[in-house]
């Protein structure tokens, strides 16, 4: 996303107007201020050519400490520097840039189950395992064997199913049960 200064300026034309109520009414002109940029989870940098960008148009300094794609556990993502009028009025709109580009793809690895299918291909080796480790965090244990040729009564394999949930916990990944209600 390149921006150019028309963009920017527009942006905050947008977003305050004539400035910031609350700020103007809180710090001069004269008073400077130093913040951090936090992320207080884990997380993928992004967003920093957007704060640049807001920052520069309001005289601000912006200081990225990691680079743009950067996994992070938490921590200083940046420093600010300058009149505390310009930090604040750009805070809200660099943030709303930089919401538009983020992408947490370290937390839904632990919080949000994404997967498919493993059982019957659970022993296809490397060539499959190390894809759907990098992809997903959970599969589906299929439990149920669908041929017409077999019998109602060995249609449930649990010998499969325990082979697919323990391939599951042996790689990290958690086994969800499939079945209809």
């Amino acid at each position: 996303m390149a921006l150019t200064l028309p963009d920017t300026s527009a942006w905050l034309a947008e977003d305050v107007g004539t400035g910031d109520v609350t700020t103007l009414a809180l710090f001069d002109e004269r008073t400077t201020c130093k913040a951090v940029v936090l992320a207080k989870e884990p997380g993928v940098v992004c967003g920093l050519e957007a704060a640049t960008a807001v920052y520069a148009e309001l005289g601000v300094a912006f200081d990225p400490l990691v680079e743009e794609g950067t996994p992070v556990e938490g921590g200083s993502i940046a420093d600010v520097e300058g009149l505390a009028r310009g930090v604040l009025t750009g805070e809200r709109l660099a943030l709303n840039l930089a919401r538009q580009r983020i992408s947490r793809l370290a937390s839904p690895r632990k919080d949000f189950g994404f997967g498919g299918m493993i059982s019957g291909y659970d022993n296809e080796g490397p060539g499959f395992v190390e894809p759907f480790k990098r992809a997903f965090n959970q599969a589906t244990i299929g439990w149920y064997w669908w041929g017409p040729e077999e019998p109602p009564e060995t249609r449930i394999n649990y010998q499969r199913m325990d082979a697919s949930t323990q391939w599951c916990l042996d790689n990290g990944i958690r086994p969800k049960g499939f079945g209809y209600c």
